[in-house]
């Protein structure tokens, strides 16, 4: 929700960003929750990256396949 309303023009990236802020969220939690000394796991982090941008490209997917299908009925 935040990303759609602020919207800087490169989405993408804010994507990816919100998604190493998660990664990075999931590992300090999971290290709280292991009662374990905290530990820089990169893989989880870069794992959520990777789903951000995953997430941002099936959402631009259809936004592009609405856009087609409201000019397919408009002709």
């Amino acid at each position: 929700m935040l990303i759609e309303r602020i919207n800087k023009g490169i989405r993408w990236f804010n994507y990816i960003l919100s998604g190493g802020i998660a990664g990075g969220t999931l590992v300090f939690i999971n290290s709280v929750i292991s009662r374990e000394d905290f530990v820089f796991n990169i893989e989880w982090i870069l794992a959520c990256m990777i789903a951000g941008l995953s997430y941002y490209l099936a959402l631009r997917f259809l936004e592009v396949k609405e856009q087609r299908l409201q000019e397919g009925e408009e002709n």
